[in-house]
């Protein structure tokens, strides 16, 4: 009897042994080694520290990662379905829930980290998954990842910085420490933000200062060149440049800085004559003092800036090369358009033309300028009369003639007192057209004789014989070989051989 009793104890004591070590007990979950077993076979590849989901009734949760997603799952190692959780919503790709707030984030920096969070009497720290070593001491407040094995740490308020690992980079000293995104240059320089006596300074993740904490703002300009490297800063309502090693390139002078494009920063200040712009490097070298009145606009394509000045409402514009050189005074209404390297300007609604280089190509006297990139030419019209000229603005015909249509292989149909020519524009020999009257239509002729219309091409060639009592619309007689014609006040849809062509709609 004496044996079968003690059988009995022994049975009893491990029984009651076995239930203690599954007894909810949030700071004892993760570092059980029962536990940590049983959520290897189940499968997590990585389980946070459990927080409180639920107060009333109690509700202990964790985060983990299973099958590469995160879940909660409960004192039991069993993941929480969405419906049970308390308090579930999403916000910007995090799921945050419960009335603790427990947030599985898209962007969890703690994912790979070999050690994890441990909750003892209230405090936190680190312990590392499969060899139970121990990192971080259990006595912070709090502990948020921030970058790669890095955490936040803090204590009584004060946030430091420290790896996963126990290694204490910064104790807690600041209002709060951050990751200072970089965007492209983060891998390579990676560095935190801190806030001392609500002033923002930079360290490095060895804990080196690279900026004291003296600045009332912070922020990258991603932009401004390839490094990505630069860091715009504020004092006083000033603003300067400094780079990532914490050189400071520009000394807080001016009220705004931004970039316009890569290498080259807009910068204001406010002068007794009002508000004044200019230009500056990425090394802080003084491109063009302040002295615009309004903030030049950049032209991608051509890679150059155009000044406006004076009246908003009535600018005068200009253009500038990014070395801060004038190309053209800001003394025009318009830049109209940019063609072979040459712009051409409106001023008292004439116009004129001008090189990128900067130099005068045709003053501001024409009526009509057209510059033809094909033949490399620019057709003048003055007093309805038309001349030509090449692209330095030397004559190449004079203006006189009424008509001027530029054609291929170096030749020009040209119109003066009611006859046709077709002129080599070389040896200015001139074929003559025999027609009664010739109506230009986009790069082809309508041409008239004895009552019937045919339709020719600039160089000469017929496209449609004279045999048409009227051309209504040539518009495709090129591209599609169709011309509209009218006999009796009926229209048809007739090919180059005079076949009717059955209509598909007005658009044919």
């Amino acid at each position: 009897m004496p044996k079968i009793i003690a059988i009995f104890l022994l049975f009893f004591i491990a029984k009651t042994l076995t239930a203690q070590t599954y007894k909810p007990d949030p700071n004892g979950y993760i570092a059980n080694p029962k536990f940590h077993q049983l959520l290897k076979d189940k499968g997590y590849s990585l389980v946070g520290k459990f927080d409180t989901l639920q107060k009333n009734p109690l509700m202990l949760a964790a985060k983990a990662v299973y099958n590469g997603k995160s879940q909660l799952i409960d004192v039991r190692a069993n993941i929480i379905p969405e419906d049970q959780i308390p308090g579930y919503r999403t916000y910007n790709g995090d799921m945050s829930m419960g009335d603790a707030g427990i947030t599985i984030s898209s962007h969890d920096y703690g994912r790979n980290d070999p050690y994890q969070q441990i909750n003892i009497n209230g405090r936190l720290g680190t312990v590392h998954k499969t060899s139970q070593q121990k990192g971080l001491d259990a006595a912070y407040d709090n502990l948020t990842y921030i970058s790669e094995n890095l955490l936040k740490i803090e204590k009584d308020g004060k946030k430091g910085l420290a790896q996963s690992n126990g290694v204490i980079i910064k104790k807690p000293q600041y209002q709060d420490i951050s990751l200072f995104d970089s965007y492209n240059d983060r891998k390579k320089n990676e560095l935190f933000q801190i806030r001392q006596n609500d002033k923002y300074g930079l360290i490095s993740k060895t804990g080196q200062v690279v900026l004291p904490a003296k600045y009332d703002d912070l922020s990258y300009l991603p932009y401004a060149d390839n490094s990505g490297r630069l860091i715009l800063f504020s004092s006083e309502k000033k603003k300067g440049i400094a780079n990532s090693k914490g050189q400071v390139l520009l000394l807080p002078a001016y009220d705004e800085i931004r970039v316009i494009t890569k290498g080259l920063f807009l910068v204001s200040m406010q002068t007794q004559q009002g508000k004044r712009y200019g230009l500056i490097d990425t090394l802080g070298k003084t491109i063009l003092s302040p002295g615009l009145s309004q903030p030049p606009k950049y032209l991608h394509e051509q890679r150059l800036l155009q000044i406006n000045e004076g009246n908003p409402a009535k600018a005068q514009v200009g253009l500038m090369n990014l070395s801060g050189k004038m190309l053209v005074p800001p003394v025009y209404q318009e830049l109209v358009y940019f063609k072979k390297q040459i712009v051409v300007v409106e001023k008292d609604r004439k116009f004129g033309a001008i090189s990128l280089l900067g130099t005068e190509v045709l003053p501001c006297s024409y009526d009509v300028l057209y510059i033809d990139e094909k033949a490399s030419l620019i057709v003048v019209e003055r007093g309805q009369k038309r001349g030509l000229t090449d692209l330095t603005g030397k004559p190449v015909l004079p203006l006189i003639y009424d008509d001027l249509l530029l054609a291929r292989n170096g030749t020009v149909v040209i119109s003066q007192a009611g006859k046709w020519n077709r002129m080599n524009l070389k040896t200015k020999a001139a074929v003559s057209l025999p027609y009664d009257y010739i109506e230009p239509n986009n790069n082809i002729l309508i041409v008239k004789k004895a009552d019937k219309s045919g339709v020719l091409d600039l160089e000469g060639n017929v496209l449609f014989p004279v045999q048409y009592p009227r051309i209504r619309d040539a518009y495709h007689a090129q591209t599609r070989g169709i011309i509209t014609i009218e006999i009796d006040r009926e229209r048809f849809l007739v090919d180059r051989y005079g076949n009717e062509v059955p209509q598909r709609g007005s658009g044919y």
